[in-house]
């Protein structure tokens, strides 16, 4: 009887299992159907049933993950800045001399925006989208803590409110760098936009290092 009972429970385990992994893998369709159809005609472009459309669900299966149009961008911010913020923690990890964990966290933060640049544009509300409704989300938090740990390092001799200030050069400055860099503005190509970086980098140091 209770062999029966213990199988009639791992049956129900599966099924409900089964059921959050289909969950989540209709909601992660919905995601990178949304980037592709930004990718391709730009975030304005982006509608519900586009979406629908392009991973042939039924409008009504979109709204059971997302309550419209605005929560789709929020939650693609959101993983924005996690995937930057993943990015960049791995590219400074193993390092220790702070230059060189300055140095490959802004080259990081190049190849990211490079490579998403749809995203990177939705992540700091410059798509015309209307995604500005949460303008920091949380996961922005983490790239800021990054950001602090490598200014730190690199100029430990700073007082909290000139770290502060000195965050908010260095990423103005890389930031101001990747737009310009994914518009064509700069000379070079990807590559020379890279040296850019760097050279933001190696200037960040030598002006605010102890």
């Amino acid at each position: 009887m209770f062999g029966i009972l213990r199988s009639i429970d791992y049956q129900q385990m599966g099924i409900r299992e089964r059921r959050e992994r289909h969950r989540a893998e209709q909601r992660e369709g919905i995601l990178r159907a949304a980037r592709e159809i930004a990718s391709q005609s730009g975030w304005p472009a982006l509608t519900i049933r586009g979406i629908a459309e392009r991973i042939e669900y039924s409008p009504p299966v979109i709204y059971d993950h997302f309550a419209g149009k605005a929560e789709v961008l929020a939650e693609l911010r959101r993983a924005g800045f996690a995937e930057l913020a993943d990015a960049a923690a791995l590219a400074i990890a193993g390092r220790s001399d702070p230059r060189e964990r300055l140095l490959a966290a802004v080259e990081a933060y190049w190849d990211f925006a490079r490579a998403n640049p749809d995203v990177y544009l939705l992540m700091h509300d410059l798509t015309g989208a209307g995604a500005g409704a949460d303008p920091w989300p949380a996961e922005s938090g983490r790239l800021t803590e990054i950001a602090g740990r490598l200014v730190h390092g690199a100029a430990p001799g700073l007082g909290a409110a000139e770290k502060v200030e000195a965050i908010m050069v260095l990423w103005g400055t890389i930031h101001g760098l990747a737009m310009l860099g994914l518009s064509g503005a700069l000379p070079g190509g990807a590559e020379g936009v890279r040296l850019l970086f760097r050279r933001a980098a190696t200037d960040f140091i030598r002006a605010w290092g102890a």
